[in-house]
């Protein structure tokens, strides 16, 4: 068994920054920051960019479920 635990960010307020939970959590595969940023990333930008963050956030929410 993989033990899981750490702060979760639970994602982007209205200005795009990080919310974060800094509780430790147990057991729970929570959001990547990373994951996040790409988020952000897809938000801000315009275009064949965004198109390509799109796609990096789908790969990732596809590998987590």
């Amino acid at each position: 068994p993989i033990r899981i635990d750490g702060i979760e960010a639970r994602g982007l307020n209205e200005e795009l920054e990080l919310i974060v939970d800094r509780t430790p959590r147990f057991g729970h595969l929570a959001r990547s920051t990373p994951e996040l940023i790409v988020e952000r990333l897809s938000k801000l930008a315009k275009g064949p960019r965004r198109d390509v963050y799109l796609k990096i956030l789908e790969n990732l929410s596809r590998m987590r479920h």
